[in-house]
Protein backbone atom coordinates (compact mmCIF):
# COMPACT_ATOMS: atom_id res chain seq x y z
CA UNK A 1 0.00 0.00 0.00
CA UNK A 2 3.31 2.52 0.15
CA UNK A 3 3.22 2.45 -3.43
CA UNK A 4 -0.37 2.76 -3.82
CA UNK A 5 -2.52 5.88 -4.14
CA UNK A 6 -5.38 5.92 -1.62
CA UNK A 7 -7.82 6.79 -4.39
CA UNK A 8 -7.07 3.89 -5.94
CA UNK A 9 -7.23 1.94 -3.04
CA UNK A 10 -10.99 3.36 -2.59
CA UNK A 11 -11.70 2.91 -6.06
CA UNK A 12 -11.18 -0.62 -6.22
CA UNK A 13 -13.49 -0.70 -3.34
CA UNK A 14 -11.26 -2.39 -0.91
CA UNK A 15 -12.81 -1.95 2.86
CA UNK A 16 -11.17 0.42 4.87
CA UNK A 17 -12.00 1.35 8.26
CA UNK A 18 -12.53 0.47 11.68
CA UNK A 19 -12.86 1.66 14.86
CA UNK A 20 -12.28 5.00 15.81
CA UNK A 21 -12.15 6.23 19.64
CA UNK A 22 -11.83 9.47 18.92
CA UNK A 23 -15.61 9.71 17.41
CA UNK A 24 -17.55 8.84 19.76
CA UNK A 25 -20.78 10.19 18.87
CA UNK A 26 -20.31 11.73 15.96
CA UNK A 27 -22.22 10.56 13.08
CA UNK A 28 -22.70 11.40 9.07
CA UNK A 29 -20.64 11.45 5.69
CA UNK A 30 -17.60 13.03 5.01
CA UNK A 31 -16.89 13.49 1.04
CA UNK A 32 -13.18 13.40 0.02
CA UNK A 33 -12.12 14.85 -3.06
CA UNK A 34 -8.54 15.02 -4.10
CA UNK A 35 -6.81 17.40 -6.60
CA UNK A 36 -10.16 18.38 -7.88
CA UNK A 37 -11.38 14.74 -8.37
CA UNK A 38 -14.03 12.77 -5.75
CA UNK A 39 -12.27 9.80 -4.36
CA UNK A 40 -14.80 8.68 -1.82
CA UNK A 41 -16.88 8.97 1.26
CA UNK A 42 -16.00 8.76 5.05
CA UNK A 43 -18.92 7.38 6.53
CA UNK A 44 -18.76 8.11 10.65
CA UNK A 45 -21.25 5.86 12.94
CA UNK A 46 -20.09 6.75 16.53
CA UNK A 47 -17.29 5.49 17.25
CA UNK A 48 -16.76 3.59 13.73
CA UNK A 49 -15.49 4.91 11.13
CA UNK A 50 -15.17 3.77 7.18
CA UNK A 51 -13.91 4.42 3.86
CA UNK A 52 -16.37 3.90 1.04
CA UNK A 53 -16.09 4.65 -2.66
CA UNK A 54 -19.22 5.93 -2.99
CA UNK A 55 -19.14 9.86 -4.41
CA UNK A 56 -22.64 10.13 -4.83
CA UNK A 57 -25.57 10.78 -2.29
CA UNK A 58 -25.45 13.46 0.37
CA UNK A 59 -22.76 14.49 2.37
CA UNK A 60 -22.52 16.57 5.62
CA UNK A 61 -19.06 18.23 4.72
CA UNK A 62 -16.35 17.69 1.80
CA UNK A 63 -12.79 17.99 2.56
CA UNK A 64 -10.57 19.25 -0.41
CA UNK A 65 -7.34 17.62 -0.35
CA UNK A 66 -4.42 18.99 -2.69
CA UNK A 67 -2.85 15.86 -3.16
CA UNK A 68 -2.61 11.71 -2.32
CA UNK A 69 -0.23 12.18 0.08
CA UNK A 70 -2.13 15.04 1.69
CA UNK A 71 -4.89 12.73 2.23
CA UNK A 72 -3.35 9.74 3.21
CA UNK A 73 -1.48 11.63 6.32
CA UNK A 74 -4.79 13.38 6.74
CA UNK A 75 -6.33 9.99 7.01
CA UNK A 76 -3.88 8.12 8.93
CA UNK A 77 -3.95 11.26 11.51
CA UNK A 78 -0.71 12.41 11.52
CA UNK A 79 -1.80 15.75 9.76
CA UNK A 80 -3.03 17.91 12.07
CA UNK A 81 -6.12 20.06 9.75
CA UNK A 82 -5.42 22.93 10.86
CA UNK A 83 -2.05 22.83 9.77
CA UNK A 84 -3.21 21.40 6.37
CA UNK A 85 -5.24 24.09 5.66
CA UNK A 86 -2.62 26.99 6.16
CA UNK A 87 0.00 24.95 4.04
CA UNK A 88 -2.91 24.88 1.46
CA UNK A 89 -2.66 20.98 1.77
CA UNK A 90 -6.48 20.64 2.67
CA UNK A 91 -10.00 22.57 3.30
CA UNK A 92 -13.17 21.57 4.41
CA UNK A 93 -16.23 23.01 2.88
CA UNK A 94 -19.76 22.14 4.09
CA UNK A 95 -20.33 21.63 7.58
CA UNK A 96 -16.85 22.52 8.57
CA UNK A 97 -17.29 21.97 12.22
CA UNK A 98 -18.25 18.92 11.41
CA UNK A 99 -15.36 18.28 9.24
CA UNK A 100 -12.99 19.91 12.09
CA UNK A 101 -14.32 17.20 14.25
CA UNK A 102 -14.43 14.44 11.91
CA UNK A 103 -10.31 15.26 10.84
CA UNK A 104 -9.28 15.86 14.61
CA UNK A 105 -10.94 12.55 15.44
CA UNK A 106 -8.41 10.53 13.71
CA UNK A 107 -5.66 12.29 15.29
CA UNK A 108 -6.89 10.76 18.32
CA UNK A 109 -6.66 7.53 16.91
CA UNK A 110 -6.72 6.34 13.37
CA UNK A 111 -7.88 2.89 12.27
CA UNK A 112 -6.39 3.38 9.12
CA UNK A 113 -2.70 3.66 9.82
CA UNK A 114 -2.08 0.03 10.65
CA UNK A 115 -4.01 -0.76 7.30
CA UNK A 116 -2.28 1.51 4.82
CA UNK A 117 0.85 0.11 6.75
CA UNK A 118 0.17 -3.80 6.32
CA UNK A 119 -1.42 -3.20 2.27
CA UNK A 120 -4.69 -3.20 3.46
Amino acid sequence: MANENISDVVREGRSLGGPAPGLVGVYGRLRIEVAGKPVGTLVIDGPRVALTPDTTGPSDACILCADDESFRTLLKGELNPFVASMRGLARIKGDRNFGTKVMLGLRAGSPFTNQMEKGA
